[in-house]
């Protein structure tokens, strides 16, 4: 940002001045500059934050929720958004962010994955799309130094996804789930309405089929069936 007397010019040369930039189209409400900047950021965090502070990433991510949050409904700034995120997660520590604004992002990463499941039930060729808020939640320390976290719906969140597809993909979503499963509340209600019989159907194809996209998918896929056996056994048939 260059000042002048009566003059303010936004740039997007660097990870600063994207950060100043995308907090004033967010403000002007502007969807088309909030998306363009978003993909600037994204590249620039991408090549080198060489130069960028910690006080600068804490300040990215707060202006990255904000258009992610004004802008939900515009799928091209969340992906963007979601780009972001993983890439100072890359970059940093989780503990280099706030802790409220480490929470906001995992929230808007849970409600655009219930958006994404709704759209996966009558399209799933959507499977790609479903994948990108699990690609950043995969990351162990964002889910285990973050407090206050509720494992039981992000477990419950992953666990529709593998009832609902099966389709051959990459799995974020399975390495959420084999990271969180030995300190999940199994008895937690919110489990009640998963049908498990078909996550085992699903967890079982993939453990025998394999996957030509993802091969440690397989030994993941074979610890979760065990998992989803011991805790959530198939109902005697009478």
């Amino acid at each position: 940002m260059t000042t002048h007397p009566t003059i303010i010019v936004y740039h997007t040369r660097t990870v600063q001045g994207c950060i100043k930039s995308l907090k004033y189209y967010t403000e002007m409400e502007n969807p088309v500059m909030v998306d363009s900047v978003m993909d600037l950021l994204n590249d620039h965090l991408s090549r080198s934050t060489t130069g960028v502070t910690d006080d600068d990433f804490q300040d990215c991510l707060k202006a990255v929720n904000s258009a992610i949050e004004l802008f939900s409904w515009l799928s091209r700034v969340v992906r963007h958004g979601f780009y972001c995120y993983a890439e100072m997660l890359k970059a940093k520590d989780v503990s280099t962010f706030e802790v409220d604004d480490r929470i906001k992002m995992i929230q808007l990463l849970l409600t655009n994955s219930i958006q994404e499941a709704k759209s996966l039930e009558k399209f799933p060729a959507s499977i790609a799309d479903a994948m990108e808020p699990w690609k950043v939640l995969s990351n162990r320390n964002l889910l285990f130094r973050t407090p206050l976290l509720d494992l039981s719906r992000i477990a419950f969140l992953a666990f529709q996804i593998v009832e609902i597809s099966n389709s051959g993909y990459a799995r974020p979503h399975l390495s959420v789930l084999d990271m969180i499963k030995d300190v999940l509340d199994v008895n937690a209600l919110v489990f009640k309405s998963i049908d498990f019989g078909k996550v085992r159907e699903n967890l079982k194809n993939l453990k025998d089929t394999g996957d030509q996209f993802n091969p440690r998918v397989v030994p993941i896929a074979k610890r979760l069936l065990e998992f989803v056996e011991i805790y959530f056994p198939q109902e005697p048939t009478v």
